[in-house]
């Protein structure tokens, strides 16, 4: 795949600046190049152009005298001059440009496993200094070259082998990647915009964009992934399609342990109702997993108190939404919960009624998403003055001002939706189950993202809600 987008990027290239003359960086600045393309040539011609004058000399010849001193000096600014205006051989410029675009399509779409092969080359050691000034060629994937640099800081006195370098960079360029609060989409896409530019489609093949991830540390997103397209039998991806598969991803902390084989997820539970007739899929979908043994479920219950008892350490926000959309249903909760679908309401939930399923499926609107067949709906309203109230519980007095905001971005603009999730919520009572709710009932639901200003200021309004309850 690297070889063949190579070849495209070259051949498109080859045609606009063809090798029949020679070419300065001025002339390449307007021909639309790459920037990251544009960067690296610059680079490259910089060093050749060092190298010819450090083989230049002043003439030698018993005919003159040498001993002048302005002969010197006219030398030396001459050269000064010279090395202001480099230029790309006619003879070398189909050689150098198509090395060009290699480098910076591999470092595009692998930049690990390029940087590694183009650090050492044929070489078995490595002297540190060389790192940053050798990364500093190269635009994109900024989170690669700090990884870089700051791996190289940690042989300071001595040269690494390939092995040693190569452990530590992939451990600091993993551990970026599990971290980040940067959306997985932006760490994709200077790779493609590249394959747009390779191949005038905005889509990307399954094979890229799972062998980048991979190459950066993120081989469960990379699996993910590709399970997504292999779910859809999808060849290629748009946008909208990498941004399902890659919220699929993010459902799961990179370097995360598995959760437990026993819990469903609304993903699990999705994926196994597309494999079912449509009249057993409803309720096979959701059916409670077998239950552990009463001593089991104490020392889960004890472990699970265990782990929730560090109230002074919480997790990210990226990274705690990300684990409620799979986390196990909570047995401290009660029999009675369990045996209920995870998307109920919350008012069904706080009410703690046993209905069996059929009360909660519309079976007459196939076409609604299947947690929302699932979602008890109250027939009770409120009144605007109660709204105004658990509006003001729920956010705050000076949140609740970006209503409309709220509503525009993370509500698909529908106010009775906003109304619904905030009369929710305030009936909640623990941040685990809000925070739950928020992740499947709104995040899942609108496709909203998860790490943008607006949904991170919604989230953390409600977070010190029940942060203040719990402390009374």
């Amino acid at each position: 795949m690297v070889d063949q987008i190579t070849e495209k990027l070259y051949h498109h290239l080859v045609r606009k600046f063809p090798p029949t003359s020679s070419y300065s960086l001025s002339d390449l600045a307007t021909g639309n190049i790459r920037s990251e393309l544009f960067r690296y040539l610059t680079f490259i011609l910089e060093e050749r152009a060092d190298a010819e004058i450090d083989r230049l000399h002043l003439p030698e010849s018993s005919w003159f005298d040498y001993s002048e001193p302005s002969l010197h000096s006219d030398w030396a600014e001459f050269v000064v001059k010279l090395k202001k205006h480099p230029v790309f051989p006619s003879d070398l410029w189909a050689d150098e440009l198509h090395q060009a675009v290699s480098v910076m399509t591999g470092f595009t779409l692998l930049p690990v496993g390029s940087v590694l092969g183009q650090l050492f080359g044929g070489f078995a050691t490595l002297h540190p200094a060389r790192v940053p000034g050798f990364v500093e060629r190269f635009e994109t994937h900024s989170f690669v070259r700090e990884a870089a640099i700051q791996s190289a800081s940690q042989f300071e006195s001595f040269e690494s082998s390939r092995e040693q370098f190569e452990t530590v960079f992939r451990s600091e360029v993993s551990t970026f990647v599990a971290d980040t609060h940067e959306p997985l989409l932006n760490l994709l896409q200077p790779v493609l915009s590249l394959v747009h530019d390779a191949s005038g489609t905005d889509v990307v093949h399954v094979e890229i964009a799972t062998a980048f991830f991979d190459d950066i540390g993120a081989r469960d997103v990379a699996d993910r992934l590709h399970r997504h397209a292999g779910r859809y039998r999808l060849d290629v991806m748009d946008t909208d399609q990498l941004i399902d598969g890659l919220s699929l991803s993010r459902s799961t902390p990179i370097g995360t342990p598995a959760r437990d084989a026993n819990a469903v997820t609304t993903e699990d539970a999705l994926e196994a109702a597309h494999s079912l007739e449509p009249e057993e899929s409803a309720e096979q979908a959701f059916s409670t997993p077998p239950q552990p043994a009463p001593a089991e479920m104490d020392v889960q219950h004890a472990e699970v108190e265990s782990d929730s008892t560090d109230d002074d350490k919480p997790a990210p926000l990226w990274r705690a939404f990300q684990q409620k959309l799979n986390a196990p249903v909570n047995e401290s909760a009660g029999k009675a919960q369990l045996s209920k679908p995870k998307n109920q309401s919350p008012r069904e939930i706080d009410a703690g009624k046993e209905e069996p399923l059929s009360e909660y499926v519309d079976s007459s609107s196939p076409t609604v998403p299947i947690w929302e067949r699932f979602r008890a709906r109250t027939t009770t309203g409120s009144s605007p003055e109660d709204f105004g109230a658990a509006e003001l519980r729920v956010l705050g007095e000076s949140v609740r001002q970006r209503r409309d905001e709220y509503i525009r971005n993370m509500f698909a603009n529908s106010p009775d939706e906003y109304h619904d999730v905030i009369i929710d919520l305030d009936q909640l009572t623990d941040w685990d189950s809000a925070s739950q709710y928020i992740a499947e009932r709104v995040f899942r639901k609108n496709r909203v993202n998860i790490y943008s200003e607006v949904a991170v200021s919604f989230t953390n309004a409600v977070e010190q809600r029940y942060r203040a309850i719990q402390a009374d």
